[in-house]
């Protein structure tokens, strides 16, 4: 400790050797000789040392005032100077006196200590980051100025908010049971994946560690680190969408060729048993007892082909005929075969838009396209119900926006079948296209309807949609694009 002596007009009575020292000389007497005003010699700020003065004059004693000081070699350093007046009996200041002690080391510590803490301040401000602490009872205590950037929200609405409002429904057990084992497990970083709300209402997922530091002096606090990787998550599910669509293509290529393949060498061996039963027909006579069995064949072999020409729809190695037609024209042509498809127990309504445009695919095609789903609406309505086939023409300005599948911009006629029926669930609506999908017993469906179905729409240039939701009925509707060639 510093220790010194001086006159009111500034020069210096008495000091020790450690003041002297600190102020760069030697000895005291080598100090007190180069003494002229030893208020300068002590503080080196003009403005301090007058503030010093100051508070002196008013106050009669200065306790802890730091003020820096510059050696004789020109170095600074700092010091807390503890002072007092001491005054003549009329009052004048006779002297002033203290003590001095050398705190340039903590100074250095705080100037250190004030700049990590403003260059930690401002890396927390501008990273991305998000960083959240909170207490033992798990209220909020400290709030990163990125949350407020990520979330939306104002930095007073963020501090309003519990620790687990903006966290998604389906994700607060999550959270809840990293909170648990926290407090388990001190200082071990638990990883997360979470939603969280954002101020427009959306949901954005984050990822992060939890951890608790409630033991850590410093910290006292259980610190959540997380950043948004929405788009991450958005480009995991689509490229799952991609790959999930990219198999279903090659599933449906391979399924596509085998079944072209085998419907080709079929349908041969229906034309020769076709053949052969229409000979057999020609040469027995009309009240032979095999006539009706070689009959049946017939039908059967008709039947047959049916399949045939789907297998060879749904492979494309069918050659089709393509041409304008009226899908009005084709709805009543086929009417009376429907009626006979759909049963008696279900009713069949029409409404056909007049002054259709045509639309170019193969007749034979469209005709099994709507008996398919004729069979598959009467098969969802085992006790009976209506089913009604409508005829649309449309202007699509823009793709129907709540169908991933929607046809683009342009002028279509639609075609619809909607039926009363027990309606389907989302897993099973998604799957109904595949080839060898069904919902039907082995006895009943063979799974190529619908896929059939898909193959010839899209081979016209067109695509279907489907509604329906578990008792509520089913609805298909087919665009085709519209033809400039009269029907």
């Amino acid at each position: 400790m510093g220790v010194f002596r001086a006159v009111a007009f500034g020069q210096i009575l008495t000091a020790n050797l450690i003041l002297a020292r600190t102020l760069g000389y030697p000895s005291t007497a080598d100090l007190i000789a180069a003494s002229i005003d030893f208020s300068e010699q002590l503080c080196s700020d003009s403005e301090l040392r007058l503030e010093l003065r100051r508070l002196l004059e008013v106050r009669g004693v200065v306790r802890g005032f730091e003020v820096p000081v510059e050696q004789k070699d020109g170095r600074t350093r700092w010091l807390s100077v503890d002072a007092r007046v001491v005054r003549e009996r009329d009052g004048n200041i006779l002297r002033y006196e203290g003590t001095t002690v050398d705190i340039t080391e903590r100074r250095r510590a705080e100037e250190a200590l004030r700049t990590n803490l403003e260059r930690f301040q401002a890396l927390v401000a501008n990273s991305a980051e998000e960083i959240i602490v909170l207490d033992a009872d798990q209220k909020l205590v400290y709030l990163s100025p990125s949350v407020a950037r990520a979330s939306g929200y104002s930095r007073e609405e963020s501090t309003k908010l519990d620790a687990l409002a903006a966290v998604h429904p389906d994700d607060r057990a999550i959270v809840e049971s990293c909170l648990r084992e926290a407090l388990e497990k001190p200082e071990q970083p638990l990883p997360f994946q979470v939603r969280l709300l954002r101020a427009d209402g959306s949901w954005r997922w984050v990822e992060g560690v939890l951890t608790n530091l409630l033991e850590q002096p410093r910290i006292e606090g259980i610190v959540i680190n997380y950043h948004d990787i929405t788009e991450r998550k958005q480009a995991e599910e689509e490229h799952q969408l991609l790959a999930a669509e990219l198999l279903q293509a090659q599933k449906m290529e391979a399924v596509g060729r085998l079944a072209g393949g085998v419907a080709h060498n079929f349908n041969n061996l229906l034309t020769a048993i076709g053949g052969y039963a229409e000979l057999a027909l020609a040469r027995l006579p009309a009240d032979s007892d095999a006539r009706a069995d070689v009959e049946e064949i017939k039908r059967a072999t008709e039947r047959a082909a049916v399949v045939a020409r789907g297998l060879l729809a749904f492979s494309r190695r069918r050659v089709s005929c393509r041409e304008s037609l009226d899908l009005n024209e084709i709805v009543l042509e086929i009417g009376a075969l429907l009626d006979q498809v759909i049963g008696e127990n279900v009713e069949l309504k029409t409404t056909l838009a007049p002054g259709l445009r045509p639309v170019e695919g193969d007749r034979s095609q469209l005709e099994q396209v709507i008996v398919n789903l004729a069979m598959n609406a009467r098969d969802a309505m085992p006790e009976g119900g209506t089913l009604t086939i409508e005829t649309a023409s449309l202007n699509l300005s823009e793709p129907l926006a709540d169908f991933d599948d929607s046809p683009e911009r342009g002028r279509y006629v639609a075609l619809s079948l909607r039926d009363t029926g027990i309606g389907m669930d989302e897993e099973t609506r998604a799957k109904i296209f595949q080839p060898f999908f069904t919902t039907k017993d082995a006895d009943h469906g063979t799974g190529l309807g619908l896929s059939t179905v898909y193959a010839i729409v899209e081979e016209a240039g067109g695509c279907i949609l489907v509604e329906s939701q578990p008792n509520e009925g089913t609805t298909f509707v087919i665009y085709l694009p519209e033809s400039d060639s009269p029907a």
